[in-house]
C-alpha cells in the first residue's frame, strides 16, 4: 500500500503529484517550519511550486502555460464531442454522455499536460 500524505489538499498518495496525479518524479517538499508536517512529491518542479504555494497559503496559482494549453485543446475535443451528439445544452445529456464528456475533458488535459510536462521536465 502507498504511503498517504494529509494535506491540506486531501488525501494523497506520496508517489502522486497532488496537482495532476501522476506519479511524482522525486521532487518532494515538507515545511521545516512545522514539526510533523507531511511530505509530498510532485511530477515537475511546476507543481512543486504549485502544490508549495496552496499548502502555504490555501490559494489556487492560475493554470501554468501547458496546462491553459492542455485546457484549450480539451474544450475543443469537448465540443467536437458535443456536436457528434447533436446537443449543446448540457442538461439534456443522458448520464452515459455526461459521463463520456468529462471522461473525455479529464483524459484529454491529463494525456496533453503529461506529454506538455514531459517535454519540459528539466527547467535548466
Amino acid at each position: 500500500m502507498a504511503s498517504v500524505a494529509s494535506t491540506g489538499l486531501g488525501q494523497i498518495p506520496i508517489e502522486q503529484c497532488p496537482v495532476c496525479l501522476r506519479q511524482s518524479r522525486g521532487f518532494g517538499f515538507r515545511d521545516p517550519t512545522l514539526p510533523g508536517a507531511p511530505y509530498f512529491e510532485a511530477c515537475c518542479l511546476a507543481h512543486l511550486d504549485t502544490a508549495i504555494h496552496h499548502w502555504r497559503t490555501g490559494q489556487v496559482l492560475e493554470p501554468m502555460k501547458y496546462e491553459r494549453v492542455a485546457l484549450d485543446l480539451a474544450s475543443d475535443k469537448a465540443g467536437e464531442y458535443l456536436e457528434s451528439l447533436g446537443k449543446t445544452d448540457l442538461a439534456t445529456l443522458t448520464q452515459e454522455e455526461w459521463r463520456g464528456l468529462l471522461a473525455l475533458i479529464y483524459a484529454t488535459t491529463s494525456e496533453a499536460v503529461g506529454r506538455l510536462v514531459a517535454e519540459n521536465a528539466v527547467p535548466f
